[in-house]
């Protein structure tokens, strides 16, 4: 999570000092310490190039190559990211069904800001083949290539929450209606977070995690198995830190899971869950203040390109 948590620390010192201003409000002004997006890796083709040809009977040879990038935020750990290709028979191209899959062993760092300055995420070469055509043909074949990745990632988010003791002065912060939140780049967003007053200390949360991607969700650490009806569109929801964040007085449950115990719900058809939370304010730590709760959400991501090989007949037709 890198430095996400000692900027959230520095963003509610500010957020209480733009508080004592002549805003309504002591949110307002606040900005984030995220650079945002709504991508993790993306692939693009190196190999084949456009207009590329490929003989029949075995008499050229290519190797198929991609370059991945982490367009996110998230560290993806060494060997985690997988890469395959579909799309042909194996057999034709004289390889084995084994020399489809690919594990990019390294490590692809996120994108990070240093000095304010923001630094591109890691780029990984990875690489099929040779792939020659063993058959003969007659004919000219536009033979469709696909690459699919598989790989886990995590949103980061943090929202600020309003404590208020008398829910109508809303000179610090406001107990009711949308509150501020922010994402890491990442294709799912924490895209909204709003709550209300109850009464006697306590507040309810409504926490709406979105798909932004063009990508498909899955169970983390499932290999996105697009067969197992369990895995899809499911990811495992962190909300608040009682260990560093000081819940021990602010207490909050989400889906009935206390804070910093995580949970797992579905991203249904239209891209959207919403996590309903509640919060209790122990009567020692009542006032008027807000409080930054870190949101976490993991999950498995593939995306899919593709590109076309042209092939011919080495003899006897051009």
């Amino acid at each position: 999570m890198k430095s996400y948590y000692r900027l959230g620390i520095l963003f509610v010192l500010l957020v209480l000092l733009t508080g004592c201003g002549t805003q309504p409000t002591g949110e307002e002004g606040s900005k984030s310490g995220f650079i945002g997006g709504t991508s993790g890796l993306v692939m693009n083709w190196i190999i084949p190039e456009e207009g590329y040809v490929l003989y029949d009977q075995g008499n050229n040879e290519i190797f198929v190559s991609l370059r991945v990038e982490n367009l996110g935020e998230y560290d993806i750990p060494p060997n985690s990211a997988v890469v395959s290709l579909s799309g042909f028979s194996y057999r034709d191209f004289g390889i084995m069904e084994s020399d489809l899959r690919k594990v990019i062993d390294t490590g692809l760092s996120g994108k990070d800001k240093i000095d304010n300055q923001v630094v591109s995420g890691d780029i990984a070469d990875v690489s099929f083949g040779p792939l020659k055509y063993v058959p003969s043909i007659n004919t000219r074949l536009n033979m469709p290539i696909y690459a699919d990745i598989c790989y886990p990632y995590e949103t980061n988010a943090e929202s600020v929450i309003c404590i208020a003791e008398n829910p109508t002065d809303t000179r610090v912060c406001n107990p009711n209606g949308a509150r501020p939140v922010y994402s890491s780049g990442a294709p799912v967003q924490i895209s909204s977070v709003t709550q209300k007053a109850l009464g006697d200390n306590r507040y309810s949360l409504s926490i709406e995690i979105k798909h932004v991607g063009n990508g498909g969700i899955y169970k983390l650490g499932e290999d996105c198995d697009s067969s197992s009806f369990s895995s899809k569109g499911v990811v495992r929801v962190t909300v608040g830190d009682p260990v560093n964040w000081g819940w021990d007085s602010v207490n909050i449950e989400c889906n009935g899971v206390p804070a910093g115990q995580s949970f797992a719900t579905r991203i249904i058809s239209g891209g959207l869950v919403s996590v309903r939370c509640n919060i209790e304010v122990a009567d020692s730590a009542a006032g008027d203040y807000v409080k930054v709760l870190p949101i976490t959400v993991e999950y498995d991501y593939s995306d899919t390109t593709s590109t076309q090989l042209e092939v011919r007949s080495s003899s006897g037709f051009d």
